[in-house]
């Protein structure tokens, strides 16, 4: 394992709730937490972390919320309704 990674799961362990998988929010909240004098090594722990927060969040329920659209992923029709409208 790399030290990166390393880096990225005991901030993430320790705190939780500062991270997300918006890598430009992960950057700030990094500043906060530590002095790190290398803008490269910063932007790669905010990488994995923001790696490693996307993997942990839930899936979605098939609903999809875009900036102009929301789209919603509809249940397969029952063979008894097709009929219905074939007639």
């Amino acid at each position: 394992m790399s030290k990166v990674k390393k880096i990225a799961e005991d901030f993430l362990a320790k705190y939780p709730t500062m991270f997300s998988a918006d890598f430009k929010a992960n950057k700030k909240s990094l500043d906060q937490l530590a002095i790190i004098r290398n803008r490269a090594l910063r932007n790669q722990i905010a990488g994995a972390i923001t790696a490693l927060a996307a993997d942990k969040e839930p899936e979605s329920d098939g609903i999809e919320i875009g900036e102009s659209q929301v789209t919603q992923v509809s249940e397969p029709d029952s063979p008894e309704s097709v009929a219905q409208q074939a007639q």
